[in-house]
């Protein structure tokens, strides 16, 4: 159905984390695959560790560059707001 890639992060030779760098589906596949893949993939990378830093990387609220969002008027309001979020929650946007 897919899978999921992580980058290791370590601490003083000790797994630590993982940053999740990407997710490939079927796009046949029901809804939901990608987050299973995901959430599965950490499980299994985690392996049971009390504490576990699961690193999401760009939040989904971050403003798009201009050139990804060609033929999408920005809505001021919403550019301001993400904005404020992403700017704002980076440092909170790791989950533990």
């Amino acid at each position: 159905l897919g899978w999921a890639a992580f980058d290791h992060c370590y601490r003083d030779g000790d797994l630590v984390g993982a940053g999740f760098s990407t997710v490939r589906w079927d796009p046949e596949a029901p809804k939901g695959i990608p987050a299973l893949l995901a959430v599965d993939g950490v499980a299994l990378v985690a392996d049971g560790r009390a504490t576990f830093r699961l690193e999401l990387g760009e939040a989904p609220l971050a403003p798009l560059p201009t050139h990804l969002a060609e033929g999408f008027p920005p809505l001021p309001f919403v550019s301001a707001v993400t904005r404020l979020v992403y700017d704002r929650g980076r440092l909170l946007y790791n989950a533990r």
